[in-house]
């Protein structure tokens, strides 16, 4: 597969397993005990992208307005699971099996970001604050994620099998 194919497959996987991760998140939230959901509350008023949002028009010299802050937030976080696609993507263009590439990019981004960059950007407090159910709401999101990243990478590589034509 050539890397234009690969990121354009891989924006599109990004942009529905995105969507179907932040279902998953979602219903699993729902189920979550009331303790739990009342702990990760008093940690964290605003998600940690809407906190990134904020955090990138303090560096601008600019205070956000929260609907603004939530707007823009919620695109970092798409933005986020594109990049992901389109690692996901390149590393099948590369070779690995596309569900192998899915999975790992979406474990790698609950390792990273979730559990890591995060805390170390001062989006979130640090992962140990946080009770079990958040990271396995986490880990089952992001493994959602990267299922449905190798899904759709690996039907877009049946409907757009490779060219005859040289790959770029």
């Amino acid at each position: 597969m050539g890397q234009t194919k690969a990121v354009l497959l891989g924006i599109g996987a990004g942009y529905a397993a995105s969507k179907l991760m932040d279902r998953v998140t979602t219903a699993y939230q729902e189920q979550q005990s009331e303790a739990s959901k009342q702990r990760e509350k008093e940690l964290q008023e605003v998600p940690a992208y809407v906190k990134a949002a904020e955090k990138l028009g303090e560096i601008r010299g600019e205070q956000i307005e929260q609907e603004r802050a939530e707007r823009l937030g919620q695109r970092l976080h798409l933005g986020l699971g594109l990049s992901g696609g389109v690692t996901a993507g390149l590393l099948a263009a590369r070779g690995v099996n596309p569900f192998t590439a899915g999975i790992l990019t979406g474990l790698g981004m609950w390792v990273f970001v979730d559990e890591g960059a995060n805390a170390m950007l001062g989006l979130t407090p640090p992962a140990t604050a946080y009770p079990r159910e958040t990271h396995i709401r986490g880990l089952v999101g992001h493994l959602a994620y990267g299922t449905a990243l190798g899904i759709f990478l690996a039907v877009g590589n049946l409907l757009f099998p490779r060219g005859t034509r040289t790959e770029d």
